[in-house]
């Protein structure tokens, strides 16, 4: 679970990053494949996009919260033994990062 997120492309033939067109959503994913001997794969990078293709965040505040101005940025997590579900702490932010509650995610 990553709090805000900055993507973009890369250029590898002058191993730049290409700021033109990035976005900074406020929560992403990334997954990986696990046995109990560690890892088993690279990381999938995982974000969401609205109706016109803009990249969003992955957890976002209610219809209210949102109109309101607030977002949501996750803060703890815990999974499970068996990696079939997880729980998320998210603050909900307002401003420049004024805390105005917590909200629970159940994965």
């Amino acid at each position: 679970i990553f709090a805000d997120t900055f993507i973009s492309t890369y250029d590898a033939s002058t191993q730049t990053r290409v700021y033109n067109g990035y976005s900074m959503p406020h929560s992403t994913l990334g997954l990986v494949e696990m046995t109990e001997s560690g890892c088993t794969g690279q990381v999938e990078y995982i974000w969401q996009t609205d109706a016109a293709g803009q990249l969003v965040s992955f957890f976002e505040p209610s219809s209210e919260q949102k109109v309101d101005g607030e977002l949501l940025w996750p803060v703890a997590g815990i999974a499970s033994r068996d990696g079939r579900s997880a729980v998320l702490l998210a603050q909900r932010i307002k401003g420049f990062l004024t805390v105005v509650g917590t909200t629970l995610i159940i994965l």
